[in-house]
């Protein structure tokens, strides 16, 4: 009997930080609220650093590069370009031109994903990392792909995050909305 097929959003999970009351089940593809921003990968091209191509949408990027992957574990569909860090580094940041209050990031990676996020000055203000148990089967086999999991912050004054991993890992979507007055 053969596995069923599943589609990679069929494997999201959706994680939230400390409070289980905050958790939440939306599907990747969501409505999004007024001065929200869902980044677009695929106007990127292949093996192009990422840094200030989304500027005028408020973020740059530091040490991730636009890949295809073409490792089995990380399938995304043809043609679908992924974010990455640079070689031999196990992380990359992005800078917010404003203060958010909430940032959705869809990964995937064979180790837990770290992301931190900072305010203006620098200060830690909130963390969260993938399921590492997402990663296995019941049966206890490393999935074939790898699941993509979103990490969801909920909280003021976001200027910065950083995403880091002992092992590669992929970035699929960045979500992020600004701190109402």
């Amino acid at each position: 009997m053969s596995p069923a097929k599943t589609s990679q959003f069929d494997l999201v999970q959706t994680l939230v930080l400390a409070d289980p009351s905050r958790r939440t089940s939306a599907p990747i593809v969501a409505q999004r609220a007024k001065g929200s921003v869902q980044l677009n990968f695929q106007n990127l091209s292949a093996f192009e650093r990422i840094t200030d191509q989304y500027a005028n949408q408020g973020i740059k990027f530091d040490g991730a590069i636009a890949l295809e992957p073409s490792n089995p574990l990380f399938q995304t569909g043809i043609g679908k370009l992924v974010l990455m860090p640079i070689s031999n580094q196990a992380c990359f940041s992005a800078q917010f031109n404003g203060d958010l209050r909430q940032v959705d990031v869809f990964v995937s990676s064979a180790r837990p994903v770290c992301l931190t996020a900072y305010d203006a000055e620098g200060n830690l203000i909130d963390q969260i990392s993938s399921d590492w148990q997402q990663i296995f089967s019941e049966e206890g086999e490393m999935r074939n792909p790898l699941p993509i999991q979103k990490l969801e912050l909920r909280t003021a004054n976001i200027a910065k995050i950083v995403l880091q991993s002992y092992a590669p890992f992929i970035v699929t979507g960045v979500d992020f909305e600004a701190n109402h007055d």
